[in-house]
């Protein structure tokens, strides 16, 4: 927020019928399509919900989405994703079919929003209100956002020192900045 960053969240429908599978799954037929034979099985061609690797599949197929798009995914968290441009610098984190952007430029937002939009099926849920059921209140002219998400930071601190800020820096690190030192 000190920024002045824009932060948006989105939710891919269904995100997990967009993934290949890397293997040859078969399944039997649904009730109600059976042709009769038992012996017929379907040979799946997308990953479904309840398949164990669905998600693995998902996250590749998304990460690949990013990486043709320009992002690099972090070293450090492979659920973020960012991007230097002429435009500034562009974050993405990713929970399963959640995506939160964080940027300096409304309008490159808008034009990945729109990438996403011709891939995949997705609800665009605007200005970032709630994260992972974190309500955020964003103060665009104070440049701060509510102090729950420190009061949750403080909580689990396993270090015993209260967190009076927390800062996204340019090398993909999130740092907790303590009163005393600095954790990370």
């Amino acid at each position: 927020a000190s920024k002045n960053r824009h932060i948006v969240v989105l939710d891919i429908a269904t995100a997990f019928l967009y993934a290949t599978l890397e293997e040859e799954i078969y399944v039997e037929q649904p009730k109600g399509f059976s042709n009769g034979d038992k012996n017929i099985v379907w040979k799946l061609l997308k990953s479904l919900y309840g398949l164990k690797q669905s998600p693995a599949n998902w996250n590749r197929t998304l990460t690949k989405f990013l990486k043709e798009h320009g992002f690099i995914q972090s070293k450090y968290d492979p659920c973020l994703f960012t991007l230097h441009n002429d435009t500034g610098l562009t974050c993405i984190t990713v929970y399963v079919d959640d995506l939160v952007i964080v940027g300096e430029d409304l309008e490159f937002i808008k034009w990945l929003i729109n990438k996403f939009e011709e891939k995949f099926k997705i609800r665009n849920m605007g200005d970032a209100k709630q994260i992972l059921g974190m309500k955020l209140d964003i103060d665009k002219e104070k440049k701060t956002i509510n102090e729950s998400i420190l009061k949750i930071v403080n909580h689990f601190n396993q270090y015993g020192h209260r967190v009076k800020h927390i800062v996204f820096d340019d090398e993909n690190v999130l740092r907790a900045q303590a009163s005393m030192l600095n954790i990370i």
